[in-house]
């Protein structure tokens, strides 16, 4: 947000522009220091199973399936 600060080109949340008014002020500084110490909310923190779990959970399910035919 300092590299930025008054430079009307700066624009977007990773460069600080927290109102979107196409320019980091003390403006975006007041809306940063409003939200200082909130966390991610568990919706966006929510664990995704690795591909490669969903593959074995697939291969045992076929081969219980694949042995009671048998």
């Amino acid at each position: 947000m300092a590299a930025n600060w008054g430079i009307p080109s700066a624009a977007g949340l990773a460069s600080g522009d927290f109102n979107g008014d196409g320019k980091v002020n003390a403006v975006d500084a007041s809306i940063l220091a409003a939200n200082w110490g909130y966390g991610v909310s568990a919706a966006e923190s929510t664990a995704v199973p690795e591909p490669t779990a969903a593959v074995l959970l697939i291969g045992v399910f076929l081969g219980l399936v694949v042995s009671r035919r048998r």
